[in-house]
């Protein structure tokens, strides 16, 4: 089974720098352009684990933080939803979650900015969230349950 069937991120990494690399006795192919179309073809893969982590976690910053009582049940379905989307791109491009790990910071900090903003323009008056208290593992783990972890993060804040 090929990198293609397993983790097609890094299919496509690889395909890219062979076909950069040459291929002797085929001068009609246009290498350059044919690798970076291979490429972005990982990139389409990488922006959506990138958008669907700043959903979840945009959606977990309002459960969060939301003075609603109770938070809307639409965002905790999109939690659940994104959640399922991202654990379905890291499974046909597992190379991604290194990926994940490596940006988390600046997704948190994308996700927070658009908590502030969809909390403003529900009549809440933005303030600079703290981070949540959350890691890319935790966040992809098996055992990972959004409803325990906002449990477990409101008992902390109320203890």
């Amino acid at each position: 089974m090929s990198h293609y069937d397993r983790d097609f991120y890094l299919w496509t990494q690889e395909q890219a720098a062979l076909l950069r690399k040459g291929m002797p006795g085929s001068n009609a192919l246009d290498r350059e352009n044919l690798a970076t179309e291979i490429e972005d073809l990982g990139k389409s893969d990488y922006r959506a684990m990138r958008s669907t982590t700043i959903r979840v976690l945009e959606h977990l910053f309002k459960l969060l933080y939301s003075p609603a009582n109770p938070p809307r049940n639409g965002w905790l379905r999109s939690v659940y939803s994104h959640r399922g989307e991202l654990l379905a791109i890291l499974k046909d491009s597992p190379s991604l979650k290194r990926r994940l790990a490596e940006d988390w910071a600046g997704f948190m900090q994308d996700a927070r900015i658009e908590a502030e903003l969809g909390l403003a323009e529900d009549g809440i008056e933005p303030a600079h969230l703290p981070p949540l208290l959350l890691n890319a593992d935790q966040l992809v783990a098996a055992d990972f349950s959004p409803q325990t972890w906002l449990d477990q993060q409101k008992n902390e804040d109320s203890v």
